[in-house]
């Protein structure tokens, strides 16, 4: 971490307190956000592509969820739980993957029909295998999110799960069961 920077500060800042009206701000991410959710929610199947990821799964039937900071902060993601048996392919994770203080580095995850047929890392690959194992659902995808906040621009290293940064944008995967939206 840069000196002098702290991760409250960077928490702090993605609450958008140094934008001129940060109240506006969040009411235009709100917007931004909504317009992708609504499309994203006439979607039947999504694919991420990148470097060491080529994954599939469908929604359709599943809510994108518009997190706006109206009940977190920081926020600005858009999040969904995928047809638990849908996950295809694999994804490769650059930043760590934290569980109670314990880091897991270069996360690489294969999928066939949902759950996690591959996992490794580079750091901490015998926690993550546990992790995998905990119990029937843990190897199962159950929400996967875009983050969209662009104050967001480091890693936290209190993320629930783990992250993939591109240009600001983050992909998070959340493993065990999916909460169907209100």
């Amino acid at each position: 971490m840069p000196r002098g920077i702290t991760t409250s500060c960077r928490v702090f800042e993605a609450g958008k307190p140094s934008e001129e009206n940060p109240a506006e701000a969040w009411k235009a991410l709100s917007a931004r956000q909504q317009k992708l959710c609504d499309g994203l929610n006439q979607c039947s199947t999504i694919r991420y592509t990148r470097v060491d990821t080529d994954l599939t799964f469908r929604c359709r039937g599943r809510t994108w969820i518009n997190c706006d900071g109206k009940l977190n902060l920081p926020d600005g993601e858009v999040f969904t739980g995928p047809v638990e048996d849908s996950v295809n392919g694999a994804i490769r994770f650059t930043f760590p993957g934290i569980f109670q203080g314990q880091e897991v580095e270069d996360i690489f995850l294969r999928f066939k029909n949902g759950k996690v047929e591959e996992a490794g890392s580079v750091q901490g690959e015998d926690l993550l295998h546990k992790l995998l194992h905990t119990d029937a659902g843990s190897s199962y995808v159950g929400e996967i999110a875009i983050g969209t906040n662009d104050q967001v621009r480091h890693f936290f290293p209190f993320m629930r799960v783990c992250s993939r940064w591109q240009n600001r944008v983050a992909t998070r995967v959340r493993f065990g069961r999916y909460f169907a939206a209100p």
